[in-house]
Protein backbone atom coordinates (compact mmCIF):
# COMPACT_ATOMS: atom_id res chain seq x y z
CA UNK A 1 0.00 0.00 0.00
CA UNK A 2 3.05 2.17 0.79
CA UNK A 3 4.66 1.88 -2.86
CA UNK A 4 1.21 2.71 -4.23
CA UNK A 5 0.75 5.94 -2.35
CA UNK A 6 4.44 6.73 -3.11
CA UNK A 7 3.65 5.66 -7.29
CA UNK A 8 0.37 8.19 -6.85
CA UNK A 9 2.49 11.16 -5.14
CA UNK A 10 5.28 10.30 -8.09
CA UNK A 11 2.54 10.62 -10.55
CA UNK A 12 0.61 14.01 -8.59
CA UNK A 13 4.23 15.50 -8.53
CA UNK A 14 4.65 14.68 -12.63
CA UNK A 15 1.62 16.75 -13.32
CA UNK A 16 2.77 19.66 -11.23
CA UNK A 17 5.76 19.81 -13.19
CA UNK A 18 4.21 20.71 -16.73
CA UNK A 19 4.78 23.49 -17.62
CA UNK A 20 1.55 23.49 -19.89
CA UNK A 21 -1.47 21.63 -19.36
CA UNK A 22 -3.57 20.36 -21.89
CA UNK A 23 -5.55 23.80 -22.21
CA UNK A 24 -2.44 25.61 -23.56
CA UNK A 25 -1.98 22.66 -26.14
CA UNK A 26 -5.35 23.82 -28.03
CA UNK A 27 -4.72 27.09 -28.23
CA UNK A 28 -4.11 29.36 -31.36
CA UNK A 29 -0.65 31.33 -31.61
CA UNK A 30 -1.13 34.45 -31.23
CA UNK A 31 0.44 35.78 -34.59
CA UNK A 32 2.33 33.86 -37.66
CA UNK A 33 5.41 35.21 -38.79
CA UNK A 34 5.39 33.72 -42.60
CA UNK A 35 7.05 35.58 -44.39
CA UNK A 36 11.12 33.83 -44.20
CA UNK A 37 12.15 31.32 -46.96
CA UNK A 38 13.27 28.96 -44.58
CA UNK A 39 13.82 27.91 -40.81
CA UNK A 40 14.22 30.35 -38.09
CA UNK A 41 17.43 29.57 -35.97
CA UNK A 42 17.45 32.40 -33.57
CA UNK A 43 15.02 34.60 -31.95
CA UNK A 44 15.13 37.72 -29.74
CA UNK A 45 12.96 40.41 -28.34
CA UNK A 46 13.40 44.02 -29.09
CA UNK A 47 12.31 46.13 -26.76
CA UNK A 48 7.85 45.25 -26.01
CA UNK A 49 6.59 45.63 -29.08
CA UNK A 50 9.37 43.90 -31.57
CA UNK A 51 10.56 40.49 -32.54
CA UNK A 52 14.01 39.77 -34.16
CA UNK A 53 14.18 36.81 -35.77
CA UNK A 54 17.84 34.95 -37.92
CA UNK A 55 17.22 32.67 -40.49
CA UNK A 56 18.57 30.31 -42.53
CA UNK A 57 17.18 32.49 -45.61
CA UNK A 58 20.13 35.18 -44.57
CA UNK A 59 18.11 37.44 -43.08
CA UNK A 60 17.04 38.84 -40.11
CA UNK A 61 13.77 40.42 -39.62
CA UNK A 62 12.17 43.10 -37.50
CA UNK A 63 8.60 42.12 -36.55
CA UNK A 64 6.16 44.57 -35.07
CA UNK A 65 4.15 42.26 -32.37
CA UNK A 66 1.50 44.60 -32.93
CA UNK A 67 0.41 44.17 -36.62
CA UNK A 68 2.90 41.57 -37.66
CA UNK A 69 4.49 42.86 -40.45
CA UNK A 70 8.15 42.79 -40.30
CA UNK A 71 9.81 46.20 -40.37
CA UNK A 72 13.21 46.22 -41.13
CA UNK A 73 14.95 43.07 -43.14
CA UNK A 74 18.77 43.15 -42.59
CA UNK A 75 20.08 41.03 -45.58
CA UNK A 76 23.24 38.97 -44.82
CA UNK A 77 25.51 36.88 -47.10
CA UNK A 78 25.15 32.84 -45.13
CA UNK A 79 22.17 32.15 -42.35
CA UNK A 80 22.05 34.29 -39.67
CA UNK A 81 22.09 31.82 -36.31
CA UNK A 82 22.65 34.14 -33.27
CA UNK A 83 21.47 37.35 -32.06
CA UNK A 84 21.89 40.21 -29.19
CA UNK A 85 20.49 43.40 -28.40
CA UNK A 86 22.17 45.92 -26.51
CA UNK A 87 20.48 46.24 -23.56
CA UNK A 88 19.42 50.11 -23.03
CA UNK A 89 21.35 49.91 -19.04
CA UNK A 90 24.43 50.16 -20.85
CA UNK A 91 24.17 52.67 -22.39
CA UNK A 92 23.53 54.92 -18.99
CA UNK A 93 25.94 52.82 -17.09
CA UNK A 94 28.61 54.27 -19.53
CA UNK A 95 26.82 57.77 -18.94
CA UNK A 96 25.94 58.10 -22.57
CA UNK A 97 23.53 59.66 -24.64
CA UNK A 98 20.84 57.77 -25.18
CA UNK A 99 21.02 56.75 -28.96
CA UNK A 100 19.08 53.93 -30.69
CA UNK A 101 20.04 50.29 -29.34
CA UNK A 102 22.70 48.03 -31.33
CA UNK A 103 21.64 44.60 -32.61
CA UNK A 104 24.95 42.05 -33.10
CA UNK A 105 23.89 39.41 -35.90
CA UNK A 106 26.32 36.11 -35.98
CA UNK A 107 26.72 35.01 -39.71
CA UNK A 108 27.87 31.35 -41.02
CA UNK A 109 30.82 33.69 -42.62
CA UNK A 110 32.02 33.86 -39.91
CA UNK A 111 31.35 37.84 -39.24
CA UNK A 112 29.57 39.59 -36.53
CA UNK A 113 27.39 42.39 -38.08
CA UNK A 114 26.43 45.31 -35.90
CA UNK A 115 23.12 46.88 -36.67
CA UNK A 116 21.09 50.27 -35.22
CA UNK A 117 17.18 49.73 -35.40
CA UNK A 118 14.60 50.24 -36.19
CA UNK A 119 15.95 51.73 -39.48
CA UNK A 120 18.72 48.60 -39.89
CA UNK A 121 21.57 50.44 -40.51
CA UNK A 122 25.13 48.31 -40.97
CA UNK A 123 27.36 50.04 -38.41
CA UNK A 124 30.14 47.76 -38.40
CA UNK A 125 31.60 44.26 -38.82
CA UNK A 126 33.81 41.99 -36.26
Amino acid sequence: QQEQQHQQQQQQNKKKQRPFGKQSRKQKPILNLTEHEAGVVSLAFYGDNFLLSGSADNTTRLWDLATGSPKAILKHPRTVFGLSVQPPTLEFARGAQKSEPLIATACWDGVVRLWTLPEGALEGEL
